[in-house]
């Protein structure tokens, strides 16, 4: 085939694999044109019903039968005007005559095919020019096939001639399940080509070119190959937006689990702080709070830190790969978690984390004033006690109440741990209530008749070790002398 013979063959079959999902049928009945046949678009319907249905664009009123030229050229004109409104963007002075399509230019009727191959097909972004969309397709083939073997892009004809570039743009997106590239050998061009278009065929592409020609590498319709591998692109392009969606996805997903997550643990941790009652809390109860509070702070608190620290690194990678594909920033919606949403609920518990040392702090003290109080009423006692014992009739009932009140607030402190706070020496507390007893007329106790026992012995000075030593020492004496005089017998 020439290159003519290669549009006219490439155009026809991508005309066709879109009439027939229309209302048109020729004069056969089939819903196809062929063109070969120069008049396929003499009337206009065909072009019509193919423009409607690649664009999407319904026109409101056109010649449904025309038999007389005038309806059939309207026709065509009714679709000429939207087309030349695509080529004026592209400032393209190129103009199709609706006449000429009506009489059956073949240079004029692939020339306008190949146009609107160009604008529903190639036709991506922005491009300003031809030129434009056929670089970014070329470029397209380039990114996606860079890491293959034996495939080096660089036009729409030879490139393609062994079928690799093809094989390799299946393998990119399917992998071996469609296509093992590692097995192919690019001297085997035909059987490559004929590979890719019945692996693509399976894919949804259909086959607009002819193998055999492609693959002998001569007179080239560098047209009929744009158009091919314009669809790999409509395809696959597709289907990576699709893929990317979802990637971009899985990661708004991630990101919601994990905020969403620290969140809930945050707001736990806040409850527990907010609802921990040590208003009637012993002293042991607050130390061993306080201890676990500590350790609180060493493990728990420095999790949630490291995982807000974290969230803020994945929101931050989020949005750089929502830039990275073009993407619009993740803005969560309302019931989502935002990353504003997790700094305030930490900032919430430290709020309750201090609150919650404070109370305890405040419970301690608490102690620590009962601790006191208790002093300072041992020390009253002690100062009423002397006083009374300057009287020749203490008063040792109220003395014995006195005692037992301390006596019952120092038990009190002794179970929880507090008396070791005390200043007071207790025992020296309980002998002046017995003194205080005992000079009221009681029978000395047993703690009491020691204690003056001793006190007596320091005033005197009077160590008792030395008196038992000065005790024993004129019975050993006695013990020589009782001896030597039966010595001195027996001599």
């Amino acid at each position: 085939m020439n290159a003519e013979e290669q549009d006219i063959n490439t155009f026809t079959k991508w005309a066709n694999s879109h009439l027939k999902e229309t209302d048109y049928v020729n004069k056969d009945g089939e819903h196809s044109v062929d063109f070969n046949d120069g008049d396929c678009f003499e009337n206009g319907l065909a072009l019509i019903h193919l423009y409607q249905k690649i664009s999407g664009y319904q026109f409101p009123k056109y010649n449904k039968n025309p038999k007389i030229e005038i309806q059939k050229v309207e026709n065509l004109q009714l679709v000429l005007s939207q087309i030349q409104l695509f080529l004026d963007e592209l400032k393209i002075k190129v103009q199709y005559g609706a006449q000429q399509i009506h009489q059956g230019d073949k240079k004029q009727l692939l020339g306008l095919t190949f146009v609107l191959i160009s604008r529903f097909v190639i036709a991506d972004g922005e491009s300003e020019s031809m030129k434009e969309m056929k670089a970014e397709l070329l470029q397209w083939c380039r990114d996606n096939t860079e890491n293959y073997d034996n495939v080096d892009i660089q036009d729409f004809t030879h490139s393609f001639c062994d079928g690799l570039a093809f094989n390799a743009l299946i393998h990119n997106f399917f992998g071996d399940e469609e296509v093992e590239y590692s097995k192919l050998d690019a001297q085997n061009r035909l059987e490559n080509l004929k590979l890719a278009t019945s692996t693509a065929e399976g894919l949804g592409i259909d086959n607009l070119i002819d193998e055999a020609t492609l693959a002998s590498g001569k007179d080239i319709s560098e047209r009929s190959v744009i158009t091919y591998v314009a669809l790999y692109k409509q395809l696959f392009k597709g289907m990576a937006d699709d893929r990317v969606q979802q990637k971009l996805n899985r990661s708004v997903k991630s990101f919601q689990f994990s905020a969403g997550g620290l969140v809930d643990s945050l707001q736990k941790q806040i409850d527990t702080f907010n609802n921990a009652d040590v208003s009637e809390a012993t002293n042991n109860e607050a130390t061993e709070a306080q201890a676990a509070l500590a350790k609180y702070k060493e493990t728990e608190r420095s999790v949630f830190s490291k995982q807000g620290a974290a969230l803020q690194i994945e929101w931050y990678q989020l949005q750089a790969e929502r830039a990275k594909y073009d993407a619009d920033p993740y803005v969560p919606g309302d019931d989502d978690v935002a990353l504003a949403q997790v700094s305030e609920k930490i900032s919430e518990l430290r709020e309750a984390e201090a609150g919650y040392m404070k109370r305890i702090m405040e419970r301690i003290f608490s102690f620590n004033e009962a601790v006191a109080t208790f002093d300072a009423s041992c020390a009253k006692y002690t100062e009423w006690a002397e006083a009374e014992l300057g009287k020749e009739s203490p008063d040792a009932e109220s003395s014995q109440k006195q005692f037992d009140a301390l006596s019952a607030e120092y038990q009190a402190l002794q179970n929880d741990n507090l008396s070791v706070r005390s200043s007071i020496d207790f025992t020296q507390v309980s002998l002046l209530n017995q003194v205080v007893a005992y000079q009221a007329g009681a029978d000395l106790s047993e703690d009491l008749q020691e204690a003056w026992q001793l006190a007596d012995s320091a005033k005197e000075g009077v160590d008792f070790s030395e008196q038992e030593t000065q005790d024993e020492e004129p019975v050993e004496q006695q013990e020589t002398q009782d001896e030597e005089p039966v010595e001195q017998q027996e001599s």
